[in-house]
């Protein structure tokens, strides 16, 4: 009986392993993002303060794409590439969005959120979900074991990154230096790169 109850545990340990890591690593992301965000959420929510958010929201894309390149061990050059080109994105926007934050001192967005636990908690849960779901190709990408050959659409998306890391970096200054200017209060930003490049 005690044997059989002893060789039967190790397979449910197994199984469950099995659940939590899966071949996609899918589980493993949902459950590390959720822990990641509650991680920020906590002191942003005792202390009342909103410069927090943008930095849970940034940088936990360079969390998963790290956290799956590593699981996976296969270190393909597809990989490391899409892995780096995430890093160096989300390096930039953490570093825009806390120049931002600084800068004007308080994001108005939470007005009459930072002050309410449960509101508060809501916005930091729906961060998780846009970047498990944004996330989802570089996971699925790192959580593969197969290598094909590199072909041109390869080097057709790397030079489309370049282009729209430069783009979207270039229109954020300049949305930034027009809504910095007081004469533009109110007004939405159409000038610039973001004239093509809308937002709230």
């Amino acid at each position: 009986g005690n044997h059989v109850t002893n060789s039967f545990l190790p397979t449910v340990e197994r199984r469950s392993m099995i659940v939590i890591v899966d071949d996609g690593f899918l589980s493993i992301c949902l459950i590390v993002t959720i822990g990641y965000q509650l991680i920020f959420y906590l002191p942003a929510a005792t202390c009342k303060f909103d410069k927090l958010t943008d930095l849970a929201y940034g940088s936990n894309f360079i969390v998963l794409a790290l956290l799956t390149f590593l699981l996976n061990q296969t270190y393909y050059p597809r990989q490391i590439v899409a892995t780096v080109a995430v890093i160096l994105w989300g390096l930039r926007l953490i570093g825009y969005l806390f120049y931002r934050i600084i800068k004007i001192g308080q994001d108005h967005r939470f007005d009459g959120t930072r002050d309410n636990p449960v509101r508060f908690f809501v916005w930091f849960m729906l961060q998780f979900i846009a970047v498990w779901i944004i996330s989802l190709p570089i996971i699925l990408l790192n959580s593969s074991k197969l290598n094909p050959q590199l072909q041109w659409n390869d080097y057709f998306g790397w030079a489309l990154w370049t282009i729209g890391f430069f783009f979207e970096a270039v229109g954020d200054q300049q949305k930034f230096n027009y809504r910095s200017d007081p004469s533009n209060k109110d007004h939405w930003c159409d000038v610039g790169l973001w004239g093509y490049s809308r937002d709230l």
